[in-house]
């Protein structure tokens, strides 16, 4: 619809997945709010160039979750995500290298 209005569109980017994942898994507020904070580090640093959104946006929640000790296995998170584990601790652990970082 928006080519035939010939309006812009933007890229979907992981802050905007990660919601709906959220929602879709139940996770507490402040989970999704840590995992939004992590997601805008990653963009900052570039990490999500190149970087299909609903991978990182999988890492983001995961890592997030872990911290806070709120249960979510991985295999959850990808199969809502529409991405694999293996994806999943990718990005988790690119995130983990940036955290190293600051």
């Amino acid at each position: 619809m928006n080519v035939e209005l010939e309006l812009p569109t933007q890229p979907i980017t992981a802050t905007d997945r990660i919601p709906r994942l959220a929602t879709e898994l139940e996770v507490l507020d402040h989970v999704c709010r840590r995992a939004l904070k992590l997601a805008q580090t990653a963009r900052e640093r570039g990490m999500t160039i190149g970087r299909r959104p609903s991978g990182v946006a999988a890492g983001c929640l995961y890592l997030a979750a872990q911290r806070v000790g709120f249960c979510l296995s991985q295999q959850q998170i990808a199969d809502v995500a529409g991405t694999s584990p293996n994806t999943l601790r990718s990005r988790r652990d690119e995130l983990l290298e940036i955290e190293a970082e600051t």
